[in-house]
């Protein structure tokens, strides 16, 4: 999971990173930059923490913001 806030008035592509926000993102990532790495981008220094699956009960957040509703109306 990554907090893109900081890199969006950067991003050579302008707002369209927003398309990806509080969403599974990888699919689009790759469309635009087919066979990138995203930890070998600006994005590994935005990691916030790790999306857990049903079966990860181990799961520990690593931000303040894990937890939170992101998709909720403003």
């Amino acid at each position: 999971m990554y907090d893109i806030t900081p890199f969006i008035s950067a991003h050579p592509g302008g707002k369209k990173i927003l398309r990806g926000a509080g969403k599974e993102a990888s699919e689009m990532f790759q469309t635009y930059h087919k066979g990138v790495d995203p930890l070998k981008t600006i994005l590994k220094s935005l990691i916030i923490g790790k999306l857990s699956s049903k079966e990860d009960h181990n799961y520990i957040p690593k931000s303040k913001y894990a937890g939170q509703n992101f998709l909720s109306p403003l």
